[in-house]
C-alpha cells in the first residue's frame, strides 16, 4: 500500500514548496548548454524544431515511467529505509534479474552521461573563455587540451566534496540548478529571443541572480520569507536584465 501522502498530486507540499521543486529544473532546461549544443549540431532549423518535440515526448514518457515505477516500488517495498533508493531497490527484489540488471545499467548511463556533460561544459567555459583569452592567449592546442583536462578533474573534486557535504541529496541537487538557472538562463534566453537586451544587461543579470541566490542561502532567507531562493532570483535577474538592457542601449 502507498503511504497516505503520495495518494494525493500536492503529497505533502504546498504551493510555494512545488514552484521550488519545480522551477529549478525547469530553467536548467531552458538553458542548458549542452541541450543547445546538440540543437546548433542539427542541419537545419527544421531538424532542430523537431529534435525538440521529439525530446519534450521522450522526457513525457520517460518521467511517466520513473514516476509509476517509483510508486510501484514505495507500494511493495514499503521497509526501504531511504525513499531516493527505492528504484535501485525495485531493480533487484522485484523485477526478473534481466530486467534488473538493465534499469541498474540504464541508472548508471544517466549518471555517467549527465556527470561528463556537466563536467565537460564548464571546463570549456573556463579553458576558453577565461585561460585562453585573458591568462594565456597564445597557448597551443595541446596546451588547451592539458588545461581542460586539469579543470575537469578539479571540478570533478570539487563535486565530489560538495556531495559529501550532506545526505540531503535532492535539496543540493535543486540549489544548483537554482544557481544555474537565476544566473545563466535569463540571460542566455535574453540573447536568443530579444534584440534589444545588450552586454551590459547580461552581466548585471547574472551577478544579480547568482548573488541574490547565494545571499539567499547563506542568510537563511527562505525561512524567513517562506519562499525558495529560486522564485524572488529569477524575477530580480529578469527585472535587471530588462532594465539594464533598456539603459544601456543605443
Amino acid at each position: 500500500m502507498l503511504p497516505a501522502d503520495l495518494k494525493s498530486v500536492r503529497g505533502v507540499y504546498g504551493a510555494k514548496e512545488i514552484v521550488g521543486i519545480l522551477l529549478p529544473p525547469f530553467l536548467l532546461l531552458l538553458g542548458d548548454a549542452n541541450m543547445y549544443q546538440r540543437f546548433f549540431g542539427a542541419k537545419e532549423a527544421g531538424g532542430a524544431r523537431r529534435a525538440t518535440w521529439m525530446l519534450l515526448l521522450g522526457i513525457l514518457v520517460l518521467e511517466t515511467a520513473i514516476i509509476a515505477l517509483a510508486l510501484a516500488g514505495r507500494a511493495h517495498l514499503p521497509g526501504v529505509e531511504n525513499p531516493a533508493h527505492v528504484i535501485v531497490a525495485a531493480a533487484f527484489e522485484l523485477m526478473p534479474p534481466l530486467l534488473g540488471a538493465i534499469l541498474v545499467a540504464a541508472i548508471l548511463a544517466v549518471i555517467i552521461s549527465t556527470a561528463d556533460s556537466y563536467l565537460l561544459a564548464p571546463a570549456t567555459a573556463l579553458v576558453r573563455d577565461i585561460y585562453h583569452r585573458f591568462v594565456r592567449p597564445d597557448a597551443s592546442p595541446e596546451t588547451l587540451v592539458l588545461a581542460g583536462r586539469i579543470a575537469v578533474v578539479a571540478l570533478g573534486g570539487i563535486a565530489l566534496l560538495l556531495a559529501f557535504q550532506s545526505q540531503a541529496f535532492f535539496r543540493v541537487a535543486l540549489y544548483a540548478y537554482t544557481l544555474y538557472g537565476v544566473g545563466i538562463t535569463p540571460a542566455l534566453v535574453a540573447a536568443l529571443t530579444w534584440k534589444g537586451a545588450t552586454p551590459a544587461g547580461a552581466v548585471s543579470s547574472m551577478a544579480t541572480g547568482l548573488g541574490l541566490a547565494i545571499a539567499w542561502r547563506a542568510f537563511d532567507l527562505a525561512a524567513a520569507t517562506g519562499w525558495d531562493a529560486v522564485l524572488p532570483c529569477i524575477a530580480a535577474a529578469t527585472i535587471v536584465l530588462v532594465g539594464v538592457s533598456l539603459a544601456t542601449r543605443r
